[in-house]
């Protein structure tokens, strides 16, 4: 799991997202990581999810959306899942995003 602010500018990030990527990532622009960890074939993809996530931000997603979450592999050989949804205050506006990512490489592998 990490946050990013509206800039796109990673601010937290947990123990396990940092050991699986092996290094730390706050501080870093999303777009950065993102060249960083996704195979180039499938980085536009996550761009668009991205991009659909944040066109919906003031608008609740259909569950049942194409845009739900995205799943890619990672130059570092491992297949993730990737969630995100806005960070909105009780006054209604929003401050960043979260970002969940799991890790399904052995699933993936089983198929």
């Amino acid at each position: 799991m990490f946050v990013t602010d509206n800039d796109g500018v990673v601010t937290l990030a947990n123990d396990l997202i940092e050991a699986t990527l092996e290094r730390p990532i706050v501080g870093m622009e999303l777009n950065d990581l993102l060249d960083d960890i996704v195979v180039p074939h499938e980085r536009a993809s996550v761009s668009h999810y991205l991009a659909k996530r944040k066109n919906y931000a003031d608008d609740p997603v259909d569950p049942k959306s194409e845009i739900e979450f995205v799943r890619f592999s990672s130059k570092l050989d491992r297949n993730f899942v990737m969630r995100t949804a806005a960070i909105v205050s009780d006054a209604g506006e929003q401050s960043g995003q979260i970002h969940y990512l799991a890790d399904i490489t052995e699933l993936s592998r089983a198929v």
